[in-house]
C-alpha cells in the first residue's frame, strides 16, 4: 500500500529512500515503558524490515481504500504496530525493542482518543483541511467528518500486534456529496491498558488526487510547528538508519 511517512529525518534535510512504493508500510510504533507510566510511541517502517525511527509523531498517508473496498474516502493507514518479542529486523535478526520500551502484554488493545488539533496556530477543531496547492494553509472543516473505527487487533503472546483502524471521510449534511479533494489533518493519542496516553500524534491524509509533495509539505508544517528537540544522539540514530536503508535498496 502506497504511503508517505516522514519523521524527524525531514528536519535534517534527508529523504527517506523509496517511501511511497507499494511494499512500504510506515506505522506508529507503540510499546510499554520500562519506567514511568506513559505509552511509548515512535515510528516503524514495517515494509522495509521493521526499521525503528525515534521521535516520530507525524505521519502522512493517502485515502486508498480499506478492507478491500474501492479507495473513495476510506483509509487504513497509518497503523499502530509492535513486532513483539518474535519480530525480525531489517537484517533478519530478532527485533530488539528500543531503549525505554518493552513489548505490550498479551491481550493489550490500544485505545485511540481524538483531540482538537493544536499545532502551528491551528486550534479549536478536530479536523483541518488544505487543498494542497501553494503554501500550506490549513483551515477548519465546516461540513466534513472523519470517523475512526475502534482498534480491534490485540497483542498476541509475543506482544506483537498490527492494528489498522479504518478511517472514513464523509460530508456531514449529505453523505452522498463527495468531500473536497485535499489534505485532512487530525490528531489522536494512543494508549495501552493501564498507561497514560502518548503525546498528541498527527496524521495528514491526502485524497487520491493530491501529490506526495503536498503531503510532504503538510507533514513538514506540523513537524516544524512541534519543534521537537533533536539531540545529537537522535540525529546519529536516524542517519544510521537511513544509510542502512539506502544500502539495502538496490
Amino acid at each position: 500500500m502506497k504511503k508517505l511517512a516522514l519523521s524527524l529525518a525531514l528536519l535534517f534535510s534527508f529523504e527517506i529512500p523509496a517511501m511511497g512504493q507499494e511494499e512500504d508500510e510506515f506505522d506508529f510504533f507503540i510499546a510499554r515503558p520500562t519506567t514511568g507510566n506513559q505509552t511509548v510511541v515512535a515510528g516503524i517502517d514495517v515494509g522495509n524490515g521493521n526499521i525503528f525511527f525515534p521521535g516520530v509523531r507525524v505521519i502522512g498517508a493517502e485515502f486508498e481504500g480499506a478492507g478491500g473496498f474501492d479507495p473513495g474516502f476510506l483509509a487504513e493507514e497509518p497503523g499502530f504496530n509492535n513486532p513483539g518479542s518474535a519480530g525480525i529486523d531489517v537484517n533478519g535478526d530478532p527485533f530488539v525493542q528500543p531503549p525505554g520500551a518493552v513489548v505490550p502484554n498479551q491481550g493489550d488493545l490500544i485505545a485511540l482518543q481524538r483531540l482538537n488539533v493544536e499545532v502551528g496556530g491551528l486550534s479549536g477543531a478536530e479536523l483541518f483541511f488544505w487543498d494542497g496547492v501553494g503554501e500550506v494553509n490549513f483551515v477548519e472543516t465546516v461540513d466534513t467528518v472523519l470517523a475512526i473505527a475502534d482498534p480491534d487487533d490485540a497483542a498476541d503472546i509475543t506482544g506483537a500486534f498490527d492494528d489498522h483502524p479504518i478511517l472514513s471521510l464523509t460530508t456531514a449534511s449529505d453523505p452522498g456529496v463527495t468531500p473536497a479533494e485535499g489534505i485532512y489533518l487530525f490528531s489522536v493519542t494512543a494508549s495501552l491498558p493501564g498507561l497514560d496516553p502518548t503525546d498528541p500524534l498527527f496524521i495528514a491524509l491526502g485524497t487520491p488526487s493530491v501529490s506526495e509533495a503536498s503531503i510532504e509539505a503538510a507533514v513538514g508544517f506540523v513537524n516544524t510547528a512541534l519543534a521537537i528537540p533533536e539531540p545529537m544522539n537522535l540525529m546519529l540514530i536516524t542517519l544510521g538508519t537511513l544509510l542502512g536503508l539506502g544500502r539495502r535498496r538496490v
